[in-house]
């Protein structure tokens, strides 16, 4: 069982990343990739942000975060501004556009946890704790990967250690 569990896992890791690198629809003609997705919730989350933050805080260079805000900008989706008399401080704020997009991912994203949240809520005490248990594994040790079964079985050897 615990190789094929691994195997699964491995799956579903692949799918998620699969997921993030296709774009989504998010309303009419509004086809945007994760990371479009991310900057745009960092801008909505700081509104008056400057392209320099941006960067900082999604981890990127400055020139990568003035293309993406610049193609966010193009779809209509957020806002360049200035403040005062400062022409190379750019500010950045969410359009209305943008923000239905913004609704539009949390619905989606509400939807998908609304599955999620009536399984766990069908599950008893202890097998929240085997599930809780086995994350925290997996956070503790984040370099595994498939293998195969000692001596092909394809059941867990029950033993403590």
């Amino acid at each position: 069982m615990y190789c094929t569990v691994t195997m699964q896992l491995l799956s579903v890791l692949k799918t998620i990343q699969d997921e993030q690198k296709k774009p989504k629809l998010y309303g009419p003609g509004q086809m945007l990739f994760h990371a479009e997705i991310n900057v745009l919730l960092n801008i909505d989350r700081n509104e008056g942000l400057k392209v320099g933050d941006l960067a900082k805080a999604l981890g990127i260079t400055k020139g990568a975060a003035t293309q993406q805000v610049s193609k966010l900008e193009e779809k209509g989706l957020v806002e360049v501004y200035m403040v005062g008399q400062n022409r190379k401080e750019k500010h950045l704020r969410v359009s209305p556009l943008g923000r239905d997009v913004l609704a539009e991912h949390e619905r989606m994203h509400d939807q998908a946890n609304a599955k999620l949240r009536n399984f766990f809520c069908g599950l008893d005490e202890s097998d929240l704790r085997v599930i809780r248990e086995f994350l925290a594994l997996l956070d503790e040790n984040p370099s595994f990967c498939d293998f195969v079964c000692e001596n092909n079985r394809s059941s867990c050897d029950r033993r403590k250690e």
